[in-house]
């Protein structure tokens, strides 16, 4: 779902007429879509909220776990960025021994401050308060992005000859596994860096 929203799953359209259920979720709505893909935005929070690769992939489970407890929520363009944020920050919280305030991290996300203690406090209402991942579940989820990021790769490599193709593959395996290795710990919070804005 999270890597499907990058081309829109649902617009805001498709999510009208729902309700005060809908409503009540739509503290992670933005009136326009941020101007950075969600891809680019996933490499910035990597690059400056200096956390581990598990963060990232507890942020999937738990929006997975919104979908399937709300099944009026959808992922959308408008959505995703402050959701995948606030996932990773409640991940971060719960997981990590170090991290840092709210005011770091709405700053690398975008938001306002009281904004994300909002989404924070938001997230988990949605989630009760359901925030332990089993290992069995995060060895799941990290074998499933690792294939997807294998998958991606191939799919934008260039053609090969037959005779160099296992070797490419072999070659893109080993270096997903560094890049994932690497995740979230290319370097500190500047408090100077350029401020994303998502919220209007």
């Amino acid at each position: 779902f999270f890597f499907q929203a990058e081309d829109g799953i649902r617009d805001s359209v498709a999510s009208r007429g729902l309700g005060d259920v809908y409503k009540r979720q739509s503290m992670f709505h933005s009136p326009i879509i941020p101007p950075i893909t969600i891809m680019d935005y996933v490499l910035r929070i990597q690059k400056f909220s200096k956390c581990s690769e598990s963060s990232y992939i507890v942020a999937l489970v738990y929006i997975d776990r919104i979908l399937q407890k709300h099944c009026s929520f959808y992922l959308t363009k408008h959505n995703i960025h402050r959701l995948f944020m606030t996932c990773v920050l409640v991940a971060i919280k719960f997981y990590e021994d170090k991290y840092f305030n709210n005011e770091c991290y709405s700053r690398i996300g975008g938001v306002l401050c009281s904004e994300m203690n909002m989404l924070e406090q938001e997230l988990l209402g949605l989630l009760d308060f359901d925030l332990v991942v089993t290992q069995e579940v995060y060895q799941k989820y990290e074998s499933n992005i690792q294939k997807y990021f294998l998958k991606y790769s191939c799919l934008l490599s260039p053609p090969s000859s037959p005779a160099s193709t296992a070797s490419s593959q072999s070659n893109l395996g080993c270096e997903q596994r560094e890049h994932w290795k690497r995740v979230g710990k290319q370097g500190n919070v500047h408090l100077n860096n350029p401020l994303l804005t998502i919220s209007h």
